[in-house]
């Protein structure tokens, strides 16, 4: 367990969280059509504003 507000240290085998997205209205047709589409980019900046993002990996599910 990990009682703090700090962000926990790094992992190479756990992601520091778990995004989630629920879809709703969507037809088993869409969903097919549209599955084959997703990608998740992952990026990283050394500032906190995010000005100059840098793509670490890309998920093609």
């Amino acid at each position: 367990m990990w009682f703090s507000q700090q962000i926990p240290p790094a992992s190479s085998e756990k992601p520091y969280f778990t995004l989630t997205k629920h879809v709703v209205g969507l037809t088993e047709d869409d969903l097919q059509l549209l599955s084959g589409k997703l990608t998740f980019t992952v990026q990283k900046s050394n500032n906190s504003s995010f000005t100059d993002p840098e793509t670490v990996k890309t998920y093609t599910p």
